[in-house]
């Protein structure tokens, strides 16, 4: 009796530690929750300032080459009528 007294008081003994370094291991992986949210708001902010930087540069390169899309197809136009006229 006095054995089995002892291996549960061994048990309860050990039990606390475990709970005790589980606690442990419960805050330190909420500061790193923490710390991985705060990072990917920050690069989640990063982004948008590109984006919003960016947009004006990116308009301007599509109107650029809506531009030089038109003067494409304008010069295939004049090719085909100048191969008309050598006829």
């Amino acid at each position: 009796m006095l054995t089995e007294v002892k291996s549960i008081f061994q048990v309860g003994k050990q039990v606390h530690s475990e709970l005790k370094q589980l606690h442990n291991n419960v805050q330190k992986l909420a500061q790193a929750s923490e710390a991985v949210t705060a990072f990917q708001d920050e690069v989640k902010r990063a982004i948008a300032r590109f984006q919003f930087k960016s947009q004006p540069r990116l308009d301007k390169i599509n109107e650029i080459v809506k531009h030089l899309n038109t003067l494409q197809s304008q010069n295939w136009q004049l090719i085909a009528v100048a191969c008309e006229l050598k006829k």
